[in-house]
């Protein structure tokens, strides 16, 4: 997360705190600042398992 991204979250937990934001709009702010997650394909995943001799699951 960057730096200003930072600061805002905590701008905005502390607003939170206060009661100047609801709970809804800190899970928003919150969901707003999670990293965004890789999208594996099967072969990604094939080439993982076998590269860590991972089986099957």
């Amino acid at each position: 997360m960057s730096r200003i991204l930072e600061e805002m979250h905590e701008t905005a937990r502390e607003l939170y705190e206060a009661g100047s934001f609801s709970e809804n709009q800190m899970q928003k702010f919150d969901v707003m600042c999670l990293p965004k997650v890789p999208n594996y394909s099967s072969e990604d995943t094939k080439y993982t398992r076998k590269r860590d001799s991972l089986r099957h699951l």
